[in-house]
């Protein structure tokens, strides 16, 4: 059902299906990831694939699975896709219109530093609330 270069035939109905952690509701143990979750575009499709592995990984330890700051673009993505109405869930590229409103900020460039501003802020509060003592650790988010 899959040719170079096609998007998927199938994708499964994510919001019935899965956590916002990529784990299938009645199989927590198993997980899944890509385009096939409903998620557009060969970025997210690998953003999903680093969160669902990381997950995977962080289960093998015995380690509470990872669920990202809505205010990052894949946990706004993700949390979408999890949450959205099974009966009408549609695929869904990453756009700045599932993250959460900013204060109106009418310069682009200021409006897309403060977006940028606020998911470091979160990962960064995100990682110091208990993913760094759990073996999580990133070498630097602003690198």
């Amino acid at each position: 059902m899959f040719a170079w270069g096609d998007a998927p035939e199938y994708v499964l109905n994510a919001p019935q299906l899965l956590h916002p952690t990529l784990q299938f509701k009645r199989q927590p143990t198993r997980l899944a990831a890509g385009q096939l979750i409903g998620t557009e575009g060969y970025t997210a499709a690998t953003a999903g694939g680093w969160l669902a592995g990381t997950n995977a990984a962080r289960l093998v330890l015995g380690l509470e699975p990872l669920t990202l700051p809505v205010t990052t673009m894949t946990g706004a993505l993700i949390e979408f896709i999890s949450s959205a109405s099974p009966k009408h869930f549609q695929p869904m590229p990453p756009n700045l219109g599932i993250l959460p409103d900013l204060q109106r900020i009418r310069n682009k460039q200021e409006r897309y530093a403060a977006y940028r501003d606020r998911a470091l802020a979160d990962l960064t509060a995100m990682i110091a609330s208990g993913c760094e003592s759990n073996r999580f650790k990133i070498a630097s988010l602003h690198a």
